[in-house]
């Protein structure tokens, strides 16, 4: 939208009156008496462009809000903003608790740094699940596996090599740390320099 702004000069109006003004009011007196009575017909015959030195946008119908717009809301053509703006409220609403019963999710990777590392996401985390895997020229591959879930006391840690030679797994235990849209990752998972990937539930 554009503001209006006028030149100052006395002509950003037209007026018009009936076309027997005259015969109506033949004295200036009688012109006053109807002007202080508020009787006296006159009409805004539109703004007059010499008059602005901007001309603002219009406060109409298809400017303010069009039958179509009202009715995607599901309304007349009577409707008026207010009932729209009414109406989007109760979708965002209806949306955000819908979303609030939803599952989120957040993946990706890191590499390790040593001690302890926080993953930040959008959410509160409830459930995690983070793998690492290494090529050994002794042992072919070897794997690190752990999930963990909040209000758990502590997670497994799946680990070892496979291959023909040695296929020998060990598991141990680690523990997350569970904060509000956070979780705090072990050191046991977060060796420096090693590359970790993760997937978090909430």
């Amino acid at each position: 939208m554009r503001d209006g702004m006028i030149k100052a000069t006395g002509n950003s109006w037209n007026l018009k009156s009936v076309p027997d003004f005259l015969t109506l009011y033949p004295t200036y007196e009688a012109f006053v008496q109807a002007l202080t009575d508020g009787t006296l017909p006159v009409d805004l015959n539109g703004m007059n462009p010499a008059g602005w030195s901007q001309m603002g946008t219009m406060l109409n119908k298809a400017n303010l809000l069009k039958d179509a717009t009202a009715a995607l809301y599901g309304l007349g053509a009577e409707a008026v903003p207010d009932e729209v703006l009414a109406k989007a409220g109760a979708l965002m609403n209806a949306v955000n608790g819908s979303l609030a019963a939803k599952s989120w999710i957040a993946y990706g990777s890191y590499t390790g740094s040593g001690g302890e590392k926080t993953l930040n996401v959008g959410f509160d985390p409830w459930f995690v699940s983070i793998i690492h895997g290494q090529k050994s020229d002794t042992y072919g591959l070897g794997a690190y596996f752990s999930i963990g879930m909040r209000g758990a006391a502590a997670a497994p840690m799946i680990s070892g090599p496979r291959s023909t030679a040695n296929s020998n797994a060990q598991a141990h235990f680690v523990e997350f740390a569970w904060g509000a849209k956070s979780m705090v990752v072990p050191s046991a998972l977060n060796t420096a320099s090693q590359i970790y990937h993760y997937i978090l539930l909430g």
